[in-house]
């Protein structure tokens, strides 16, 4: 897979967010001081007419106070925001939203890309390992100082780390099929739920997770329906039409089939994600220590909660929850992300989550992003493509067409998304004069390409 590649003009690009340590520190002094942001950018020396490995000098690069980065990257989520409530009023003037979206981004784009630019040199493959808040923002989204995007200038490769490069070689067996997952009937009564899960084939449920309970009671949340997505789902199985696929729509749309999943060879899940904010532990910690005189009273809220239970998946019968009562071997609709790292997907190819800012979860500072994302990379899947904000149904439907049609016709899944984007962006600019990022920038490709 990664022959493909044009390796004498790629390079991996991690970014690390660290706190400074004075070491010449003494007395009351701090010793730890503010995080800041660096680059360590490392060329490759692979591939015909490729430098020699003696030319290539790795560099480390530091990036500023990451508040900065940080403070930047939140302006520029809070302009695309604006932007959907815009675009979903009927206020639509493309031009001047994607104009402000681009001074957000050029700033993102002058305080991490810039600096970065000499170490690079004619290299256009990036392998790109972003930490803490970098994780949030699609850098294919940055305008440069010519006002072109990241995204028409290189092909953008996501990772976790950059040893992430190392496992790509291996090869695992999977199923050979598609498993197509939408528009889940979320007001599906327990019954009918049970009912459904007991004439699916396979054995007995795989996913057992004991002693997790989720982070915050979802009773008082009401999803939406998806009927957008089933049209989604009727494109992709007729652009795999000569694959073996298996799809579960409305009714069948069931907690069970994926928890009954085995490696298949793609698995695409059109429904709602959700990831909730971490719950203060204070007085639980307290009460259990309470006892102990040499422990102080939490001064501040403290949040320990395992962002794998936090996020998660709806599925059909999730609007029941809290409102009925589950008969045995139920399942509640509610897919954590703790219970999907327990699914069995070694040699799974790609996963594709086609639902509301599945890319989101707990930022760990040097551990990338702690949710949907790390869940189905934990189970195996070795590429997750997932959205970085909420995405409209018909924009999202033509992206994903575009992008089976090419995976189809074998281009790389990194590769395919990039040129499905670019496909988009052209056409806006065609039809309404601009090309707002918030419609063709969402979904990332994280893990091999």
């Amino acid at each position: 897979m990664l022959e493909a590649l044009s390796w004498e003009r790629s390079a991996l690009v991690e970014y690390v967010s660290i706190p400074v340590y004075y070491f010449k520190a003494t007395g009351k002094k701090e010793r730890w001081g503010d995080s800041r942001y660096f680059a360590f950018v490392l060329p490759s020396v692979r591939g015909p007419g490729g430098p020699p490995e003696a030319a290539i000098r790795p560099a480390l690069l530091d990036l500023g106070e990451a508040s900065t980065v940080n403070e930047s990257v939140k302006e520029f989520r809070l302009e695309v925001a604006r932007a959907l409530r815009l675009f979903k009023s009927g206020i639509v003037d493309e031009a001047a939203a994607e104009k402000h979206l681009a001074e957000r981004g050029r700033r993102l784009y002058d305080l991490v890309v810039s600096p970065i630019k000499q170490a690079l040199g004619e290299r256009t493959t990036l392998f790109l390992s972003p930490d803490a808040d970098l994780n949030l923002i699609p850098f294919g989204a940055l305008q440069d100082e010519t006002g072109r995007y990241l995204a028409e200038n290189c092909r953008l490769h996501y990772l976790s780390c950059g040893r992430d490069l190392l496992r790509f070689e291996g090869q695992e067996e999977n199923s050979g099929e598609t498993v197509i997952l939408a528009n889940p009937d979320l007001d599906m009564p327990a019954p009918d739920r049970l009912a459904r899960q007991k004439a699916l084939p396979g054995t007995e449920t795989r996913v057992l997770m004991q002693g997790a309970s989720r982070s915050r009671d979802l009773t008082v949340s009401r999803w939406p329906p998806l009927p957008g997505t089933r049209l989604e789902a009727e494109s992709i199985k007729k652009t795999l039409r000569g694959e073996k696929t298996r799809e579960y729509l409305g009714r069948s749309a069931l907690e069970e089939v994926l928890k009954k999943l085995r490696s298949p060879r793609r698995l695409h899940l059109a429904t709602h994600g959700f990831f909730v904010e971490d719950q203060d532990k204070s007085s639980f910690l307290e009460s259990g220590i309470r006892t102990a005189r040499s422990f102080p009273t939490a001064s501040r809220p403290i949040k320990i909660e395992n962002p794998l239970l936090r996020s998660g998946l709806v599925l059909a019968g999730a609007n029941r929850l809290g409102k009925e009562n589950l008969p045995e071997g139920c399942e509640d609709g509610i897919l954590t992300a703790l219970e999907i790292s327990g699914i069995p997907l070694r040699g799974t190819d790609l996963v594709v989550l086609s639902a509301c800012e599945t890319g989101l979860g707990r930022i760990h500072r040097g551990e990338g992003v702690f949710g949907l994302r790390r869940a189905f990379q934990l189970a195996g899947a070795k590429t997750v493509v997932m959205s970085l904000w909420s995405v409209p149904g018909k924009e999202t439907q033509e992206l994903m067409a575009n992008f089976y049609e090419r995976i189809e016709k074998g281009e790389g899944k990194a590769a395919a998304l990039r040129e499905a984007s670019l496909a988009m962006m052209k056409a806006r600019r065609e039809k309404h004069g601009a090309a707002h990022p918030f419609f063709w920038a969402p979904f990332i490709c994280a893990g091999e390409p």
